[in-house]
């Protein structure tokens, strides 16, 4: 997750900062960027740089907090903007650019973490990734995340989920490519694994988080350990 702050105030951004952090939901690769000098960020965004959430002060030096946010909103839509500001007369100007809330800086220690915690829950819900499963008399939407591994049982793939078993009939390789780069892995000839819900490995297998042990092919055990100590390194280390 991406998010802007910009406000010509150094303290009202350490401020800001310190309420999103207090929060721990952020993650490793989540990024914060503060910008002191409107033109700064003007010129990144113009440049390319995306953010999921921008906290925009409206009156700064040279700068129109609303004017700039009616222009994000015009190339990109699902950036949400909150206004952060010392005036209430902007108020209706900021809800018709549909910004997300509107706050004022004598009130941001108590509406802030509330309004910010209800953006970040947002924004991670829109970021999940699903798996659309279809069995022989109903169409299941997977959470990625709920998956624990997948089985081939003869003809059908075996959906080990946090909420039960789910059955399709469909080749394991072809499971396999519409997952990659989503955390899954081979593990065996008929088993892809999801790596982040591994909580043991061994020498040759390894324990779900569900408590499941399964075997690692003797030709994949070098890769499979591979990129799980490597999603450990990047999530927990």
């Amino acid at each position: 997750m991406k998010i802007a702050m910009v406000d010509d105030s150094r303290e009202y951004l350490e401020i800001l900062e310190r309420e999103i952090l207090n929060l721990n939901v952020l993650g490793k690769k989540d990024d914060i960027r503060k910008y002191d000098n409107a033109e700064s960020f003007y010129e990144e965004w113009k440049q390319g740089k995306q953010f999921d959430l921008c906290i925009l002060d409206i009156e700064m030096p040279g700068y129109n907090g609303i004017e700039f946010g009616k222009e994000i909103h015009e190339h990109s839509e699902n950036t949400v903007i909150i206004f952060v500001t010392s005036h209430t007369k902007f108020a209706l100007e900021a809800y018709d650019i549909h910004a997300y809330h509107y706050i004022l800086k004598n009130r941001l220690s108590d509406k802030f973490p509330r309004i910010l915690r209800e953006v970040l829950e947002k924004l991670g819900e829109q970021k999940k990734e699903y798996y659309v499963l279809r069995g022989k008399e109903y169409t299941e939407r997977l959470l990625l995340d709920d998956i624990y591994y997948i089985n081939k049982v003869k003809k059908h793939a075996v959906f080990y989920t946090r909420h039960g078993e789910y059955e399709e009939r469909k080749n394991i390789s072809d499971i396999l490519y519409e997952l990659q780069d989503k955390n899954f892995t081979q593990i065996d000839q008929g088993v892809i694994i999801n790596v982040a819900r591994v909580s043991r490995v061994s020498k040759d297998s390894l324990v779900m988080e569900n408590g499941d042990e399964l075997k690692i092919s003797r030709s994949n055990v070098k890769r499979v350990k591979q990129e799980i100590g490597d999603y450990w390194s990047e999530h927990y280390c």
